[in-house]
């Protein structure tokens, strides 16, 4: 369909698209980072990584779809995808629901 796009192996647009999206999907990760660093509290530490996470791997497993020339790697890609984004909202629902069992202290601003 877009085969145009893929001219060689080595060039075409599709490359180019694929490696933008991996350092792009980088730089979002590395803000999550900052995040965790910057934020005092452990709810907000844990909603920074969580939203920075999944989409910086999103974007990188895309970008990895891009780049590759085999289906089978785009299903396995896929895959991991969908299993990311099934269980990244559960693991941080859980981290929140075991913190406030635990009783965390909330930050609240003074």
């Amino acid at each position: 369909m877009l085969g145009f796009l893929k001219e060689t192996n080595s060039g075409g647009l599709l490359l180019y698209i694929g490696h933008f999206l991996i350092i792009f999907g980088i730089i979002i990760m590395c803000f999550g980072i900052a995040g965790l660093y910057k934020f005092p509290d452990l709810f907000l530490k844990l909603h920074a990584l969580s939203k920075c996470g999944s989409s910086g791997a999103a974007t990188i497993l895309s970008g990895l779809m891009l780049i590759s020339n085999k289906h089978e790697m785009n299903i396995k890609l896929f895959i991991i995808l969908v299993f990311l984004f099934a269980t990244s909202p559960v693991i941080s629902h859980v981290i929140s629901v075991g913190a406030v069992r635990n009783k965390t202290e909330f930050f609240i601003r003074k």
